[in-house]
């Protein structure tokens, strides 16, 4: 027996300019205020997934050199 099928509460379509969002070049409300980003369903179940993401910081140490301890 197949189960039914939940609809989502909010999605957009992910193209370029929701790369900028994502990195917080620009919010949501300004990409769909601008026409760039369309949303469907509840936006605010959009915010709350962007509040969920970690921030690392952009310039960081891929590999970092071996620590040595001297004695």
């Amino acid at each position: 027996m197949s189960r039914p099928q939940r609809q989502a509460d909010a999605s957009f379509a992910l193209h370029p300019h929701a790369r900028r969002v994502i990195a917080k070049l620009t919010t949501f409300p300004e990409a769909i205020g601008s026409g760039k980003l369309k949303v469907s369903g509840n936006p605010m179940q959009l915010a709350e997934l962007m509040a969920l993401m970690d921030e690392f910081p952009r310039m960081f140490e891929i590999v970092e050199p071996k620590r040595v301890v001297v004695t």
